[in-house]
């Protein structure tokens, strides 16, 4: 069975505490948007039932409505009155100029106006104000309501993590100077491993959803990577040995089903301070046997990268598995090296 405004008196949200009810009202369909305004000063009103969520409850009720354009309309009710509109009218004056008609401080001061201390002058067609506005008048008669809508705060929590990674890397180079283009196209490095410990910041916006979450990393690691190649055209071995220690930002979306075992999946961005904390580069000669010490293209600046990771958490425990790549670039501009990573990890939140 769907359920509508034609055949159920109302209904609540748990998550947010939201309450809505029918109700049959008058609606201004004339567009608030700057770019959809005319010069008409009237409003287009249409009569509907829809779902009209409270705000206030007492003497007089508060409402709101979102319409299918996406404009917010408010609704006011005193004691057991019609349910009008509060009216807000935008025209256009001439090309790229409008005026707004504040038609709702008319309505409130008529409307309240057997509560001396109202002030309707300084109302701001939104919900804080107006939910203020008609508590204070509820307030006049030794009650500010039945019920007022309390703001959903965004929820925030925080914990720490700890773990082990593994990571394969790729010197990279657009160069064609024979020693970058052997370097880069011939030699295989080792995987590189590093205990992995950090911190986590959860952002929960309540009002959008409470499986999506915003979420902010911060990382340290080290990565070691060594590798050589042996030209035989010029008896030549080369041996690389390269270290890299990362203050990484990743910058997550989150998405959690909430079961007794919550398992959940991450999509994200980081960013990374990298210090080249190893670079080393050996030349040995066979024929001559002799050894020349030099480096890589340096390496010190930043990285960027994209992860995804999946992972499940119990009361405070949780446990994922994570992947990210990271490009650090180099000072020159057609060298870079690319590390692919793989995480073990185990946190802890505090709240």
């Amino acid at each position: 069975m769907r359920y509508s405004p034609d055949n159920i008196s109302g209904f609540g949200v748990n998550a947010t505490s939201d309450i809505f009810q029918s109700k049959s009202v008058g609606i201004d369909k004339k567009s608030l948007n700057l770019n959809q305004l005319d010069s008409d000063t009237k409003q287009k009103i249409q009569y509907e039932t829809v779902f009209l969520r409270t705000l206030v409850k007492g003497n007089a009720n508060l409402f709101e409505y979102l319409d299918e354009s996406g404009r917010i309309h408010f609704f006011i009710q005193k004691g057991e009155d019609e349910i009008k509109e509060l009216g807000l009218i935008k025209y256009q004056v001439n090309v790229g100029s409008y005026k707004t008609l504040e038609l709702y401080k008319e309505q409130l001061k008529n409307l309240f106006a057997d509560c001396a201390s109202f002030d309707y002058k300084n109302v701001a067609y939104e919900e804080s104000s107006l939910k203020k506005a008609v508590t204070k008048y509820n307030a006049c008669f030794g009650s500010r309501g039945d019920y007022v809508k309390k703001n959903v705060k965004t929820k925030v929590s925080w914990g720490i993590f700890a773990g082990y990674s593994i990571a394969t890397g790729k010197y990279n180079t657009d160069s064609e100077y024979s020693l970058d283009y052997t370097l880069a196209s011939t030699i295989k490095y080792s995987q590189a491993t590093s205990a992995v410990i950090g911190g986590t910041l959860e952002l929960v916006p309540q009002r959008v959803s409470k499986h999506l979450t915003l979420g902010f990393d911060i990382l340290y690691k080290n990565q070691s990577f060594s590798g050589n190649a042996n030209n035989s055209g010029r008896f030549v071995i080369y041996d690389v040995k390269l270290g890299f220690s990362y203050l990484q930002l990743d910058y997550l979306l989150k998405y959690t089903l909430h079961t007794k075992f919550t398992p959940y999946v991450k999509l994200g961005i980081g960013t990374s301070k990298v210090f080249n904390t190893k670079n080393q580069l050996i030349e040995e000669y066979e024929a001559s046997n002799q050894v020349y010490n030099g480096s890589l293209d340096k390496f010190n600046g930043f990285a960027l990268g994209g992860l995804g990771a999946v992972g499940i958490n119990y009361h405070k425990i949780g446990f994922e598995a994570r992947y990210d790549h990271n490009i650090i670039s180099g000072s020159q501009k057609k060298t870079s090296f690319t590390t692919n990573t793989i995480y073990l990890i185990l946190s802890y939140k505090f709240n």
